[in-house]
């Protein structure tokens, strides 16, 4: 993924509020404009599950080449150059998906901000504009924000790959002694190295993932029953239904 796509990614959000409101005056070019940037949006993700599932794969060859070759000694070496590419292949995404990942979250955040601030005012003078409002906000939100969290979690799922190949190397008796160091070594050797999908120095992995969305989760439900209450309590809208 070209650095250069990131100054659109940083763009994309920054049209947010435009875009909005060329829904709302019916302006084609803002239309355009929003439909072209949630392109953009959609194929820069798109490239990061494809370096995903690469290095999901590179992993599994590892594995299947270890078996076949039997040597401890090559395995370690072909581990590093694994390694070696994860480290690579995160670096070289990891600014482009700590930016996409922010700026659609934080697209949610503003979101739940605007359905929570909807005054009775809006409610009463506006139920429809509102609504429409509201509709266009959750059919921006909801499928890139979808694939922002698909995205982290095939991430963690390169660590939580590496995290089981010690165990899966350990499995394996290549003598016919209980106690085999060096296959010890090896395993110790992969722990250690503490491969996986990094950003920013920080390894992404399922917990950190499950957090993440349990964390969202809670507060756009927090969001939408408050908005609900308010609406509820709205004599104007009480009116209208």
């Amino acid at each position: 993924v070209s650095r250069n796509r990131l100054a659109v990614a940083g763009c994309l959000y920054s049209y947010r509020d435009e875009s909005m409101k060329g829904f709302a005056t019916e302006d084609p070019v803002m239309l355009v404009s929003f439909l072209m940037s949630s392109a953009m949006l959609f194929a820069l993700i798109f490239c990061q599950l494809h370096v995903c599932s690469c290095l999901e794969m590179a992993i599994d060859q590892y594995c299947i080449r270890f078996f076949e070759a039997a040597d401890l000694s090559k395995g370690i070496a072909e581990w590093n150059v694994l390694q070696a590419l994860l480290r690579r292949a995160a670096h070289t995404v990891e600014v482009c998906f700590l930016a996409v990942s922010t700026g659609v979250l934080a697209v949610l955040l503003l979101t739940g901000v605007e359905m929570f601030n909807l005054s009775e005012r809006d409610y009463g003078e506006g139920v429809m504009s509102s609504g429409i409002t509201l509709g266009l906000w959750a059919m921006w939100v909801l499928p890139s924000t979808g694939l922002v969290f698909y995205a982290v979690f095939r991430a963690a799922a390169i660590t939580e790959k590496c995290n089981r190949v010690p165990a899966l190397v350990n499995s394996w008796s290549l003598i016919d002694e209980q106690i085999d160091h060096e296959k010890q070594y090896t395993v110790q050797y992969i722990i250690q190295s503490a491969a996986g999908f990094y950003v920013k120095g920080v390894r992404v992995n399922a917990t950190w993932a499950l957090k993440l969305s349990y964390f969202f989760g809670v507060l756009m439900f927090t969001t939408l029953t408050q908005s609900l209450c308010r609406a509820a309590s709205c004599p104007a809208l009480r009116c209208i239904v």
